[in-house]
């Protein structure tokens, strides 16, 4: 998987360039942030793979915060799982809103909450990474 992070002056960032070489999720510019989109593809045994296929695309309103992790469970004699979690986070009124995509990398299985199920291992809170606010 990889992500796109489209910008309101019509430019994007992708996560990994034409030559294999990776944005972190903290150079996304949240100030312009439009969309942000999960493609097929990536870098995947150390070889670059480019993406072909557009799995999910998140349109952000002006005041909406991006919400997105990779949680990675690795069960003991089991493949990995990887779920990909994208959404939204907005103050309304006081209150914390949220809504949240998981996308199961495995299968392409799509689920959507409304807020993060705190009480489940994959769904903890996440914590601001390095230039993401913490709001």
């Amino acid at each position: 998987m990889q992500w796109v992070a489209y910008y309101t002056d019509d430019t994007h960032l992708r996560q990994y360039d034409d030559a294999g070489v990776e944005s972190k999720y903290a150079d996304i510019d949240r100030a312009r942030l439009a969309s942000f989109a999960l493609y097929d593809g990536g870098k995947q045994d150390d070889q670059y793979v480019t993406a072909t296929r557009k799995l999910l695309h998140l349109h952000l309103e002006p005041s909406q915060r991006l919400i997105y992790r990779r949680r990675i469970e690795k069960p003991v004699g089991a493949p990995e799982n990887v779920c990909y979690m994208i959404g939204w986070q907005q103050t309304i009124g006081g209150q914390n809103v949220q809504s949240i995509c998981y996308l199961f990398e495995e299968d392409g299985t799509i689920e959507v909450a409304g807020r993060y199920n705190e009480s489940h291992p994959w769904f903890y809170s996440p914590q601001p990474v390095p230039g993401e606010p913490n709001e």
